[in-house]
């Protein structure tokens, strides 16, 4: 396998990852605020400026959310490509919908799919550091985390317990932590990125969209999967 293609592959596996361990979060529409909008920042630590991924890789994440659903939602190519994971509380399922000029399709994330995004990036082990932190406006704590798959590898993440979430890191790695992660990071098929939140804002958000749109076909997850190689087999 070539260079080239082991990248594409890994920006296939990474647009789903990012979205999904983030989306993994659905306490964080139960209680405190109900509905608005969270916006977080992507950084890769471990990518020089000029690396030839850079240009591909998503740099932010919003996070769109009113009580029982929510849309997690990144772009790249200056918004020609969108992703985003949908999650749904009265049909239970999470959506993830692959949006590129007049491509538009979505599928299902079951269960194998969830346990893939998180291989090599499981059984955290957190050491609390007595340190604080404000980030967008809210006071943090932080945590030294070591994975135990690379135990050269550790990071300092923050989280907040001035928003009253139950269960806010319900289904993802980050699950014993009794808080609203604010900075953490997370690794995709061995890409390493950074989330920080930069602005929480109040506001009403419309249903129409945090919902998979009609104009989108339903597809099999293997198919999206391919969909997005195709997509990046066509970034020159």
């Amino acid at each position: 396998m070539s260079f080239t293609t082991k990248i594409k592959r890994r920006l296939v596996l990474l647009f789903t990852g990012l979205l999904l361990l983030a989306a993994c979060e659905e306490g964080i529409f139960k209680s405190g605020l109900q509905e608005g909008v969270i916006e977080y920042q992507i950084s890769y630590p471990n990518l020089a400026e000029d690396h030839l991924m850079m240009d591909l890789l998503p740099k932010k994440m919003q996070c769109k959310f009113k009580p029982g659903m929510f849309t997690n939602e990144v772009s790249a190519g200056m918004g020609l490509f969108k992703s985003a994971v949908i999650y749904q509380s009265k049909e239970e399922h999470l959506y993830h919908t692959v949006k590129l000029l007049n491509t538009k399709i979505f599928a299902e994330l079951d269960n194998p799919d969830i346990l893939a995004l998180n291989d090599g990036f499981e059984n955290l082990e957190f050491k609390p550091t007595g340190n604080k932190q404000k980030i967008a406006g809210y006071n943090c704590k932080e945590i030294e985390v070591t994975v135990p798959s690379d135990s050269s590898w550790t990071f300092l993440m923050y989280y907040t317990k001035e928003i009253d979430i139950p269960e806010a890191n319900f289904r993802n790695p980050f699950e014993e932590i009794d808080g609203v992660l604010m900075q953490y990071d997370i690794v995709s098929n061995g890409l390493r990125m950074r989330f920080s939140a930069k602005k929480v804002t109040e506001e009403k958000v419309p249903e129409d969209e945090i919902v998979v749109g009609e104009e989108y076909e339903k597809v099999s997850s293997s198919e999206l999967r391919a969909e997005l190689e195709s997509i990046f087999n066509r970034v020159r």
